[in-house]
C-alpha cells in the first residue's frame, strides 16, 4: 500500500506541477498583453488629441468661410422635397380593350 501512495502522489504533484506552470504562464501573457493595450489606448488618445487640435486650428481659420458655404457644424445641410411613394396597390390595372383582345388572337 505504501507503493500505491507514492506512486497516485507522485500523479498528483506531477499534475499540480504541471497546473502551476500553466497558470503561471498563463498569467505572465494576460499582464503582457494588458500593458499592450494600456499602450495602444494611450497612443491612440494621443493621435484623438491632435487630430481635435488639428480641426480647431482648421476651422478656426476658416470659421465665416463655411458658414458662407453652408457646413454648419461640419455637414452642409440643403432642404431636399420628399418624393411621395408610388401609390402601385391602389392604382387600378390597364387591360386592353374588348376590340383590341378580339384582334390580337
Amino acid at each position: 500500500m505504501a507503493k500505491r501512495a507514492k506512486k497516485a502522489g507522485g500523479k498528483l504533484g506531477d499534475f499540480a506541477e504541471e497546473l502551476g506552470t500553466f497558470l503561471g504562464t498563463t498569467q505572465r501573457k494576460a499582464t503582457a498583453l494588458l500593458g499592450q493595450r494600456d499602450q495602444v489606448a494611450a497612443r491612440l488618445s494621443a493621435i484623438r488629441d491632435k487630430a481635435d487640435q488639428l480641426l480647431r486650428d482648421l476651422a478656426g481659420g476658416a470659421g465665416d468661410l463655411a458658414v458662407a458655404a453652408g457646413f454648419a457644424g461640419g455637414t452642409r445641410r440643403k432642404t431636399v422635397a420628399k418624393r411621395a411613394a408610388p401609390k402601385s396597390s391602389t392604382r387600378k390595372r390597364k387591360t386592353a380593350r374588348k376590340a383590341a383582345r378580339k384582334t390580337s388572337r
